[in-house]
């Protein structure tokens, strides 16, 4: 059933148009094809040729019965006793001729070990070009995945305590601010600034009149050979647009409900974009409060950053709000200098 083997060869070739590029695997798979072909054929040709030795080999001839088919017995062939099945009971003495070895299930075996072995090379391609998948989209391999995923569950899982923590120790400062306000005077002034100062660094709600934008990714598909991120809204899109807003005398911006502050900023893990250390997924909705017309008129002209992706075919629309409410920044705050300006004033 061995013979068979060299016609696998063409079915295990199919990994290499997972591992290579095509100019390339074509004819390494070609090449691969016909080497089978002609490795099959010289097979058949040895095997077609008569058996000299074996049971085999004893085709034809004659048999003395020693003892007694039925269907099972021993007979005599060439002064060598041999294990013989008969079709009828034959009686010990007859001589009988000698037909070629039960062979019904070699096929049968052959077929099954055909199908298990096309099956084996369909799962190991897939294997592989699954692999490659991982590697390309995530840059670590399927053996590391759960590693990976537990390391990230972790992680969020300590951003989200972290952040009601931070939350908690908020409303106590703003307890304690507003306890120390009832004092003097004086206390309350300073109280007075704090809040200032919050509002303008996005400690604090905010509301008023602006534009909510909204920008998405292109619906075009990448065409072949095309690069996939060139259909995909990217950090620094954003980054353009909020500097546009910015410009324009934005007063407080939001990304997806995220409070833009002082110390936010816009990066990109992969094609993953990250605003005060949460991930971002589009459609990217972008509220700024400020002057509606100004804002508008700046942020849609054909030089600007939403103007661009317009022309390249991303959906980018513009809606007027009198009244918008952005939330508190909810970040985490730097530590150092600036803590302590804050207490000397």
């Amino acid at each position: 059933m061995w013979c068979h083997v060299p016609l696998l060869l063409p079915v295990l070739g199919l990994v290499l148009f997972f591992v290579l590029p095509f100019p390339v695997a074509a004819p390494l798979y070609t090449v691969v094809a016909i080497a089978s072909w002609l490795l099959y054929r010289l097979t058949m040709q040895a095997l077609r040729l008569p058996v000299k030795t074996g049971s085999e080999g004893m085709a034809g001839g004659l048999a003395y019965v020693v003892d007694p088919l039925s269907p099972e017995g021993v007979v005599r062939y060439g002064g060598e006793l041999w294990r013989a099945v008969g079709d009828e009971r034959i009686e010990r003495g007859q001589e009988q001729p000698c037909g070629p070895p039960g062979d019904r299930s070699r096929w049968g075996g052959q077929a099954s070990l055909a199908v298990v072995l096309l099956f084996a090379a369909a799962l190991l391609a897939a294997q592989v070009g699954t692999e490659r998948t991982i590697r390309r989209e995530i840059g670590v391999g399927s053996t590391r995945l759960q590693e990976v995923s537990y390391q990230l569950r972790r992680a969020e899982a300590a951003r989200q305590r972290m952040e009601r923590e931070v939350t908690v120790l908020r409303e106590e400062a703003a307890e304690l601010a507003h306890a120390a306000a009832e004092g003097e005077e004086g206390l309350r002034r300073l109280t007075g600034e704090l809040h200032r100062l919050k509002a303008l660094a996005g400690l604090t709600p905010v509301s008023g009149p602006g534009i909510v934008l909204e920008v998405r990714d292109s619906p075009r598909k990448a065409g072949p050979g095309e690069d996939p991120n060139d259909v995909l809204v990217h950090y620094t899109d954003l980054r353009a647009i909020l500097n546009d807003l910015l410009a324009a005398g934005a007063e407080a911006i939001a990304i997806n409900g995220e409070r833009f502050g002082a110390t936010s900023a816009i990066v990109c893990v992969g094609t993953t974009v990250l605003v005060n250390g949460k991930r971002l997924v589009p459609p990217f909705r972008i509220e700024a409060i400020g002057d509606p017309a100004r804002l508008k008129g700046h942020v849609l002209r054909p030089e600007g950053a939403a103007g661009f992706l317009q022309a390249f075919g991303f959906p980018v629309t513009v809606a007027v709000s009198a009244k918008l409410t952005l939330p508190a920044y909810r970040g985490a705050l730097p530590q150092g200098p600036s803590r302590l300006l804050l207490s000397k004033s």
